[in-house]
């Protein structure tokens, strides 16, 4: 006996009608789970769990100057994924020193990270957590300050701007980040006519701590300038400085942050990649 031969035509039709939709309706979902991003398998995206992923940038959202969120949405393995790299005004991000403002549409990056959503994460939690990109010198595109008269030059990113410059005193600032810091986020002070060494001429020839300075050592950096490293924590805000000598002039390279220790000097990734394009002009 066939029951479907049985029924009228009408319900048959209906039947038929029926069938293919449930079939296009399945492929469908099929086809649409094959295209769009998907979360990243439990193993791996946990919440609350630390993860490193690499992806390429689909959008670099920078709407933190106010109260908003700065982002990217990050294509990873088919996958997208958002990396929340500052909350805006508030929560506050513990960790400021990612160089976000240089990521471009279309770079290939690695991210560490917290897990906070089903395929998001956030960097701002530790100072551990990291944005970079991937198989690139990320000073290669940067400017150049170039100060003649006392024969050195730095390089800087499109994100940090020079608001001061007086050939002696120059100060760098993040466009449009208002952190807890000082105004001046970085700056170069120049002394010239120095006759004694450097370390006579700081005081720090019998390398103690002084009244002023609670660390004062020996320090290479840049392109292989050799110096002094100093922290001065008598202030609020606490600094630390980059000493060299070239010829008769002394330039101290300086970062200042409320609340700066001593054991945090090399802690700002930016700060550091500035620091580590410093050299003189004629070595």
């Amino acid at each position: 006996m066939n029951l479907f031969h049985d029924l009228k035509p009408e319900i048959k039709l209906l039947l038929i009608v029926s069938a293919v939709s449930a079939v296009l309706a399945v492929g469908g979902i099929l086809l649409l789970q094959s295209v769009q991003p998907q979360p990243l398998p439990a193993k791996q995206f946990v919440q609350e769990q630390e993860v490193v992923v690499q992806g390429s940038i689909l959008e670099n959202h920078r709407g933190c100057a106010g109260d908003g969120l700065c982002y990217l949405r990050l294509l990873s393995d088919n996958r997208e994924i958002r990396v929340v790299y500052h909350y805006g005004e508030w929560p506050r991000c513990i960790n400021t020193n990612l160089q976000t403002g240089e990521l471009e549409d279309g770079d290939e990056v690695e991210v560490f990270g917290k897990v906070t959503a089903e395929y998001g994460l956030s960097t701002c939690d530790s100072t551990n957590y990291y944005i970079k990109k991937i198989g690139e010198d990320a000073t290669s595109t940067w400017q150049t300050y170039r100060n003649d008269e006392f024969g050195f030059e730095v390089k800087y990113p499109k994100n940090v701007e020079i608001t001061y410059d007086s050939n002696t005193s120059i100060e760098f600032q993040e466009k449009g980040v208002f952190y807890n810091k000082y105004a001046r986020f970085m700056g170069i002070r120049i002394r010239s006519g120095v006759e004694e060494s450097l370390g006579d001429f700081l005081g720090f020839s019998e390398l103690s701590p002084t009244a002023e300075f609670d660390l004062a050592e020996p320090h290479t950096f840049g392109n292989n300038v050799q110096g002094y490293r100093s922290h001065n924590y008598a202030q609020v805000s606490g600094v630390c400085i980059y000493h060299a000598k070239h010829k008769d002039a002394v330039i101290e390279i300086i970062r200042s942050e409320a609340g700066l220790t001593a054991s945090e000097c090399d802690n700002d990734e930016l700060f550091n990649q500035i620091l580590s394009t410093f050299r003189f002009l004629d070595e």
